[in-house]
């Protein structure tokens, strides 16, 4: 199964990237923006609210991922510290156990 925001390499290649200088030019530019009430901005604040929710779906999609591995390899890969703290992401969700389940 391909991670939802995988790129192909032709579309990798047309992404303008974010380098220093654009994210100083990017916080600006946000900043002046939320100074300033202008008629565009829904859209901007909109788009920018997109952009987070995706951002933070592939974060927490990666970690999960990386969750499933350090469970799995834990041990052998001496993990456990890193495993148990990332445990508490799931902590008070257990499932109820199935009744007459043991």
């Amino acid at each position: 199964m391909s991670h939802p925001s995988e790129l192909s390499i032709d579309h990798r290649r047309r992404l303008t990237r974010m380098g220093e200088k654009s994210e100083i030019f990017c916080r600006q530019t946000l900043m002046l923006l939320g100074q300033n009430t202008v008629q565009p901005r829904a859209a901007v604040d909109d788009r920018a609210d997109d952009t987070k929710m995706a951002l933070g779906r592939d974060l927490l999609s990666t970690a999960l991922e990386g969750y499933a591995i350090a469970k799995a390899f834990g041990k052998d890969a001496g993990l456990d510290a890193l495993k148990e703290a990332m445990a508490t992401r799931f902590s008070g969700k257990r499932r109820a156990a199935k009744p007459g389940a043991q």
